[in-house]
């Protein structure tokens, strides 16, 4: 990046994130905000601009651009959204240009899994590979694709609406049986609560219950909890049943996992591989391509802000297709 600067924003589901990266792609700055659970577009570019304030700092620093990766079907010419389950905003609303016209800086928006592949590509677990999957699992699911060492820029990434159980759980999107129904970390801890009402359990009171996260899911399976680890390995069969897709479909050199889910790797890991050693066959492999993210949290906001330098001119040593 040399003696640029450049801000990434990560928008999720559950929080934003948003980093300050200067020279060799370093974090200098970040903070991080809940996501809005409701409002619109305006409230949403004015928080992402109190984000970017906050990280100028008072002496207000030269920010040469702003990269922004938003979950959905993402229209990076008009600046906004098409649809996004996960972002409460509406369809269409023109969220770059309301960020540049409060920034007055050049601002890049693109698919959330594009910039947290072209970080982990460059940067993170996927340096050695030409032919991969990136896949992120927390609030939402998605992938991102790397061909011949070309980042595919035609697919939407959203791997979590493939449908595993056709007569499974509704799922956010209006259908049912998704991935993202069955195995983000939403669906981990909704799973924990409603069997916690009526199987032994270590994770806590009632009210303890109704708070769970699936962080909370991954300590108490790792503790030894016998429910959890149940909920967790049927999240691992339905990831398992979603990357045997992929494999018979793109059979990658490596599949990488990051996001939330992901910080349970420990537990995850070895119920995942369980489920490739049935689910996937014709890989007897699959499971030894599978690996973790490297870049933690901070991947997507990374990858943001080499998106926005490579669009304001720069490189980042990533080709698009």
């Amino acid at each position: 990046m040399g003696s640029r600067k450049f801000i990434g924003i990560d928008i999720g589901g559950t929080s934003i994130k948003a980093a300050l990266i200067g020279d060799a792609a370093t974090v200098e700055r970040r903070v991080a905000v809940p996501t809005p659970a409701t409002g619109d577009a305006a409230r949403m570019a004015d928080q992402l601009s109190a984000l970017v304030d906050e990280l100028r700092g008072g002496a207000r620093q030269r920010i040469d651009a702003v990269g922004v990766g938003v979950p959905g079907i993402v229209d990076e010419k008009r600046g906004g959204t098409r649809a996004a389950v996960n972002l409460r905003i509406p369809a269409d609303a023109p969220l770059r240009g309301l960020l540049e016209d409060a920034l007055g800086i050049p601002v890049f928006l693109g698919h959330d899994m594009r910039m947290f592949t072209i970080a982990e590509t460059r940067l993170g677990a996927g340096r050695d590979f030409r032919d991969l999957i990136a896949a992120s699992i927390g609030s939402g699911i998605g992938i991102g694709i790397m061909i011949g060492g070309e980042i595919y820029t035609r697919s939407t990434g959203d791997w979590g609406h493939v449908t595993i159980d056709y007569q499974g759980a509704p799922c956010g999107c209006g259908g049912r049986g998704c991935l993202e129904a069955m195995a983000s970390g939403p669906a981990i801890a909704r799973a924990a609560r409603q069997r916690a009402r009526v199987e032994a359990t270590s994770l806590g009171s009632s009210a303890e219950i109704a708070r769970v996260t699936a962080e909370d899911v991954f300590r108490a399976a790792r503790e030894g909890d016998a429910m959890c680890k149940d909920v967790v390995r049927n999240a691992a069969e339905a990831l398992g049943a979603g990357i045997a897709t992929l494999f018979a479909l793109l059979n990658p050199q490596a599949l990488i996992i990051g996001g939330g889910v992901a910080e349970g790797w420990d537990v995850l890991f070895p119920l995942l591989c369980e489920s490739l050693s049935t689910r996937a066959p014709l890989f007897p492999d699959a499971a030894s391509r599978v690996v973790r993210a490297a870049l933690g949290r901070n991947a997507g906001c990374i990858g943001a802000a080499l998106f926005a330098e490579e669009k304001l001119g720069g490189s980042t040593g990533v080709r698009e297709a």
